[in-house]
């Protein structure tokens, strides 16, 4: 992308380069005339082509410029519905990239929360399954089921409240989740199953932090199983997105310590304001 822009610059500086060159060829037949030095008379025909065809050119890239930007920066990037007062899933499809909620990514604090991208998966029934663009924070988990995970806690406590304004949250619906024991989740993570049907290939599943440098990073999926209980407890396996797309996991027993990911929240909302 910056590539592409980038070209565009210059072709506009080659623009306005050879304007430029225009209006000094002009300005000296004006000067010329106005000596008495006797200048071959122009055919108005070529005066004309000789600016329009410039200026036609730097009117073109620079609308294509602009629609290039607007392409770029997606179809729902207007950021924040309740800031801009527009629906961010109005005419939503499978695979569009909407803006909804906020939560502090780059960094800085002191320019405020960003607001939060998201990709569309799914739509059924005036609903839409929605997760991050990109890895929103890292969390750490001690490979447990998703129903009594740390990550499901901090997912439907501190970022919801964080993330969301009320109006928002209202549009967020509650989702049942099949673990062990089900929950009804405004948040989750997906599943191994749901990664593998949005997510074909190991491309597509990379993913990395909007403003880190870091093209890819590892993330985690709710899927966690028992491998198997002894005496020493149980020995849990979470599975794990690896930053080269491939699904992996970790293992864990009663003292494994935590082991920290990136998060990529999910959830499905209601289209209808």
């Amino acid at each position: 992308m910056d590539e592409q822009i980038s070209e565009v610059l210059k072709r506009l500086e080659s623009i306005e380069r050879e304007l430029s060159e225009v209006r000094g060829r002009l300005d000296a037949l004006e000067s010329g005339a106005a000596s008495g030095v006797s200048q071959k008379k122009k055919p108005k025909k070529r005066l004309v082509l000789l600016i329009g065809i410039p200026l036609l050119i730097l009117c073109l890239l620079v609308g294509g410029f602009v629609a290039f930007r607007t392409l770029q920066a997606g179809p729902f990037s207007g950021g924040n519905a309740s800031a801009s007062g527009a629906d961010p899933f109005a005419g939503a499809r499978i695979g569009d990239i909407v803006t909804f909620g906020k939560y502090e990514q780059n960094g800085s604090v002191a320019d405020g929360p960003e607001p939060i991208e998201w990709i569309v998966l799914e739509k059924q029934n005036g609903k839409l399954l929605l997760v991050s663009r990109y890895i929103l924070y890292n969390d750490t988990s001690a490979g447990k089921d998703w129903s009594i995970n740390d990550l499901r806690r901090s997912l439907n406590s501190e970022f919801y409240s964080v993330a969301f304004l009320p109006e928002e949250q209202d549009r967020i619906c509650v989702t049942n989740i099949e673990s062990s024991h089900q929950t009804n989740d405004m948040l989750f993570l997906l599943s191994e199953e749901e990664v593998e049907k949005y997510f074909p290939n190991d491309d597509s599943r990379k993913c990395g932090f909007q403003y880190s440098t870091r093209e890819s990073t590892s993330w985690w999926l709710r899927s966690c199983e028992s491998i198997r209980s002894d005496k020493n407890g149980t020995l849990y396996r979470q599975i794990v997105v690896t930053p080269k797309g491939l699904l992996d996991h970790h293992t864990f027993n009663k003292d494994s310590m935590g082991v920290s990911s990136g998060i990529r929240p999910a959830m499905w909302v209601d289209t209808n304001p």
